[in-house]
């Protein structure tokens, strides 16, 4: 009997939360054997959904094509204060498919569904400015697996992004109370132009770049009451966050077959939403 989707989601989240915790668990020890230099340290996994919309367009602005889908998240993460400032260290990993409506050519458009799996390494830096503020850096690498479904005689195709991005950000502490807390943050940024890898049907594979990209995030986490200071322990949070990106147009760039160039593409101006809900478990060392 086959699985359900409910099904391999979990095995799919469990497998690879379990394996990076285990990775977490084996530098435990070197991590607390700078606790007393680098005071508390705290590692976070969480599950969670994201309404992922990607839309792209030509340069005289006309929308090429639309996608909408539901992401199904796993994310793990470690935090420590040290010299002063927090430090965040965190892997996110989204995967889901996206129904996909595009216009053709010859007129009239074409739907079938793009299969998703995106990635992103992060390393934040924060500093208190004020008992309920922060402001912090945060420097991001960026994957992004697009594979495209057949749809009659259209073939599809797959595509992997790649591109680094940097944003600033702050926080504020909304509200406290006796076991509980509100918390918002905003970002705001943007990186150098990435690559996007095609290989298109029958053709050889290439490389197209990537215009620079902008992107804005605004979240609210509620957090439950963590331990003691000093002293081991649980505590759980959710996070609702919703973010815009867009990545303008990248140049053209010759397609060959067989090393024959039989034409040309370019990767247009694509523009990436999405809101998405975690539930997180954090421990304390």
């Amino acid at each position: 009997m086959g699985r359900t989707p409910l099904t391999r989601y979990f095995t799919w989240a469990g497998g690879r939360l379990g394996g990076l915790l285990f990775v977490c668990a084996l530098g435990g020890g070197a991590i607390q054997a700078q606790a007393q230099t680098c005071g508390p340290v705290r590692f976070d996994a969480g599950l969670g959904q994201l309404a992922s919309t990607w839309q792209e367009y030509d340069n005289q602005q006309r929308r090429l094509l639309r996608e909408t889908g539901l992401l199904s998240v796993a994310q793990i993460g470690v935090q420590a204060e040290c010299f002063g400032l927090g430090w965040e260290a965190g892997l996110h990993h989204a995967q889901g498919e996206r129904e996909y409506v595009g216009n053709i050519t010859t007129g009239g458009s074409i739907q079938t569904s793009s299969s998703i799996e995106q990635t992103e390494l992060r390393l934040e830096s924060r500093k208190v400015i004020a008992p309920q503020w922060w402001l912090g850096g945060r420097l991001a690498y960026q994957q992004i697996e697009r594979d495209l479904a057949s749809a009659g005689a259209v073939l599809g195709y797959p595509e992997l992004y790649r591109y680094w991005r940097a944003a600033l950000g702050t926080g504020y502490r909304l509200w406290e109370g006796t076991d509980s807390r509100l918390l918002g943050d905003a970002w705001i940024g943007g990186g150098p132009g990435g690559r996007m890898m095609l290989r298109l049907p029958g053709d050889d594979p290439a490389t197209l770049s990537l215009g620079r990209s902008r992107h804005v995030n605004i979240g609210l986490e509620w957090w439950s009451q963590r331990p003691p200071e000093g002293m081991p322990g649980w505590s759980w949070h959710l996070r609702l966050d919703h973010g815009l990106e867009q990545i303008e147009a990248g140049s053209a760039q010759a397609i060959t077959r067989n090393g024959i160039v039989v034409g040309a593409a370019l990767q247009p101006k694509t523009r990436i939403s999405g809101t998405g809900l975690s539930a997180n478990l954090s421990y304390y060392f």
